[in-house]
């Protein structure tokens, strides 16, 4: 399996406690999910403990974890899909609805889902681990 790494900027550090800002990459651009990660123009940043010895505006090589990429991608682009399957299914054939209704409660799942991704996401974000690789030196 493939090593995630991303690179990213020192902004703080306190104790052992590092504040990490991960720039968008030329690859953001291209992702169909490039606005999730990071609001508007501004670097995603994240506190990361580190034995390291870091200083404000080192560069730092980030390790992500690919199985918590993968958990991402399918709860921001899946669970939408399955909520809106259930939400037509379910009043199709359980409540013997009408095809247009089910189709209207299929649509208006998507704030269900949106609702869903959003307690996910602040559940689970607290929970998501960087870990700091190594520093690197100016030619890098």
């Amino acid at each position: 399996m493939e090593i995630i790494e991303d690179i990213a900027i020192v902004k703080e550090v306190r104790n052992k406690q590092v504040l990490v800002a991960i720039p968008r990459s030329e690859s953001c651009e291209s992702c169909a999910a490039h606005g999730l990660c990071h609001k508007g123009e501004e670097p995603a940043t994240h506190w990361i403990t580190s034995d390291l010895k870091l200083e404000k505006g080192d560069y730092v090589k980030l390790f992500i974890s690919p199985a918590l990429r993968i958990t991402s991608g399918i709860i921001i682009f899946l669970l939408p899909v399955f909520i809106m399957l259930i939400f037509y299914l379910i009043p199709r054939f359980l409540l013997s609805a009408t095809e247009n209704i089910s189709i209207l409660s299929s649509i208006l799942s998507l704030g269900v889902s949106g609702l869903v991704i959003y307690i996910l996401d602040k559940s689970w974000g607290k929970r998501i681990r960087f870990e700091i690789v190594e520093k690197l030196s100016e030619e890098d």
